[in-house]
């Protein structure tokens, strides 16, 4: 990418930055203070924080498209493309998934089977109980 393409990029990345850090603390605001702490949110405002996601997902598919209009229709590419995501998303998510399930066995919270971590792993999230509260 050239250093103009990043430039143009940069605002609209840090509007994607402030969008993941909504949703980050909405998720604090209504699932980690409430259970780690047993108090009510901090603050119900940031329970918009939700609206991130819409924001950050629209972002980055014009960000993707605008850095990748011209390998649309080019041989190869496609396989090129998802496997970089594979290797990049993969290792880091299975990483989380598996710490999750050390803080559930460690916790002594019983809502979770081995099946549970296996559906998560392998991306079966809808059915997974280990997804459930984190």
């Amino acid at each position: 990418m050239s250093e103009v393409h990043n430039k143009d990029l940069q605002s609209l990345q840090a509007l994607r930055a402030v969008a993941a850090i909504l949703v980050v603390l909405f998720h604090m605001n209504v699932y980690t203070i409430p259970f780690v702490l047993g108090a009510d949110a901090l603050w119900s405002g940031l329970n918009m924080g939700y609206s991130g996601v819409e924001i950050f997902f629209v972002l980055s598919g014009f960000i993707m498209y605008y850095v990748h209009r011209k390998d649309i229709g080019k041989k190869g590419v496609v396989f090129d493309y998802i496997w970089k995501r594979i290797t990049r998303i993969f290792p880091l998510f299975w990483i989380v998934i598996l710490a999750i399930a050390a803080f559930k066995i460690i916790s002594t919270q019983t809502d979770f089977t081995l099946l549970g971590i296996a559906s998560a792993v392998l991306l079966l999230l809808s059915t997974s109980p280990l997804m459930k509260q984190c």
